[in-house]
């Protein structure tokens, strides 16, 4: 029992705060790629248990197109645990990422709140655990951007764009580019930290 749980906050430690030389997705910033792994799992010269670990702790199935730099096509992660500050996110306080506008994608972008113990998306009275530019509803302020809120209470108004957290809790958030287009990959676009609020 104790070797389980010690093996489970290995686990939990090596996904949320990776070790990894390659894990930050923008440097400076909390977002780490989620995958940094070759599909089968081998590097030259090891097998990427480091790599492994970090992606099975939060996920199972990888695949190429998860991977792969090929414009317009598949789909890119990254995730962040922490706020800009550095501090872990608490599903007790309010945050805000605010999401440049023109994001680099063919298809659609999403982020997602999830439960860093059960890694399940969070669970709420609200049954919703993520806000998306497809979403009818989406608000977008003048300038084409969209703030995204996370936290136990709405901002007044900004439902549509609000992610229930419950407090108590710990959270992180992924964020998906589908179709991701040039600017994705040359960094011409980047995404900004999860803001605390209040």
């Amino acid at each position: 029992m104790e070797a389980a749980a010690l093996g489970f906050r290995m686990g939990q430690a090596l996904s949320m705060e990776p070790r990894l030389d390659n894990a930050k997705g923008y440097p400076g910033t909390q977002w780490d790629w989620v995958l940094t792994l070759n599909p089968n799992q081998e590097a030259d010269g090891y097998s990427q248990l480091d790599e492994r670990t970090d992606y099975t702790f939060e996920a199972i199935t990888v695949a190429d197109g998860m991977i792969k730099q090929i414009p317009g096509a598949g789909s890119q992660y990254m995730s962040a645990a922490k706020d800009k500050t550095g501090a872990w996110q608490d599903g007790g306080k309010s945050y805000r990422l605010r999401i440049p506008p023109n994001a680099p994608v063919k298809d659609f972008w999403a982020v997602t709140a999830y439960d860093n113990m059960s890694r399940s998306m969070v669970q709420t009275d609200t049954h919703r655990d993520g806000v998306d530019s497809k979403q009818a509803d989406l608000q977008r302020n003048e300038d084409g951007s969209v703030d995204v809120f996370f936290g136990p209470t709405a901002p007044a108004g900004k439902e549509s764009n609000w992610i229930k957290t419950t407090p108590a809790k710990g959270w992180f958030a992924y964020f998906r580019w589908y179709g991701p287009t040039q600017e994705f990959f040359d960094k011409s676009w980047r995404l900004a930290d999860i803001e605390p609020t209040g």
